[in-house]
């Protein structure tokens, strides 16, 4: 989907404002986080069986480049961490666990940290650092 929304950005912007921009970003030695990160996709092949699932099993692990406390995204945002990892499987703990502490750093204004945590209830709370 993220690729998709890309090339329709690239397609509605003409090849001046194109050009404009990667001038922009190499003068500002702009890099792009998505090229510094390895993406991998996976499937849930397991969850606990509890009203908010905090914990579930993907399809993917260590063969593919996961290493424990990766963080998982989807097309959403931020859906947990990963806790345990092996040949074929990862065990996520969900943002909601109550468990859980998760740091950010708000894109467009990146002097902005805070952390998220579960709340117990389905939910997250959170805060920043004043810096």
């Amino acid at each position: 989907i993220n690729a998709l929304k890309r090339e329709i950005t690239d397609i509605r912007l003409t090849e001046r404002e194109l050009a404009e921009f990667r001038d922009l970003a190499n003068a500002l030695n702009y890099t792009d986080t998505a090229d510094s990160y390895g993406h991998v996709t996976g499937k849930i092949i397991a969850a606990d069986n509890s009203n908010y699932f905090s914990t579930f099993t993907i399809n993917v692990g260590t063969e593919s480049g996961i290493k424990e406390d990766d963080v998982v995204v989807s097309g959403n945002g931020l859906v947990g961490r990963i806790s345990e990892t092996g040949n074929g499987y990862s065990k996520v703990t969900a943002v909601i666990d109550d468990n859980i502490n998760i740091s950010f750093q708000v894109e467009r204004n990146m002097s902005i940290l805070g952390v998220v945590s579960g709340d117990g209830e389905g939910g997250i709370e959170g805060y920043t650092l004043d810096g």
